[in-house]
């Protein structure tokens, strides 16, 4: 089992982790502690794209990461790196932090709230795993249901499930050794 530090990137309302959390906990993959800090991103914010570079939020993340776990920082901003219009989430392979962003994870469909926030809190667990598997040295994996899948719409992240393929949990065993 992997221990994982969330942390809280700007104004991601607390309720949004929890069902983030809540959707992790029914994994056998990791075992979560919510960070209290709270980062502030407004020097990652690029005014030309009205976006957030992803790397430089990273890069903030340094003071309040525990150097025994792997970090993912949640937030509820438009992410984007140089060479990408948006991400949904961005960890360098190897690294110890990540991000993962909700902004472009909501459900659009016409459906009641509750179940528009299901949709969103288990989109959200799956880019965590996603963004996990990248910091355990794990690339994209051509398996349709494993959660390490690419996925550029987000309507693709509901056919991923919440794990990761016996290949992938393969290589994240032998990267631990």
């Amino acid at each position: 089992m992997v221990r994982l530090s969330l942390a809280r990137i700007g104004l991601l309302a607390p309720n949004a982790i929890e069902e983030i959390v809540s959707c992790l906990e029914g994994t056998q993959t990791v075992e979560v502690e919510k960070l209290g800090v709270i980062i502030s991103p407004e020097s990652a914010f690029d005014g030309s794209r009205r976006q957030y570079r992803a790397d430089i939020l990273i890069e903030l993340m340094k003071k309040s990461a525990d150097p025994g776990r792997k970090t993912i920082g949640l937030c509820d901003i438009d992410l984007f790196l140089p060479l990408f219009t948006h991400l949904f989430g961005y960890a360098p392979l190897g690294g110890d932090r990540g991000i993962v962003s909700t902004a472009r994870l909501k459900a659009t469909e016409e459906k009641d709230f509750k179940e528009n926030s299901r949709i969103s809190a288990a989109r959200g667990a799956k880019e965590v795993l996603h963004e996990l598997g990248h910091l355990l040295g794990l690339k994209h994996c051509p398996v349709a249901w494993c959660v390490m899948k690419p996925s550029l719409e987000p309507e693709e992240i509901d056919s991923k499930d919440l794990s990761y393929c016996e290949v992938c949990t393969q290589l994240i065993k032998e990267n631990a050794k």
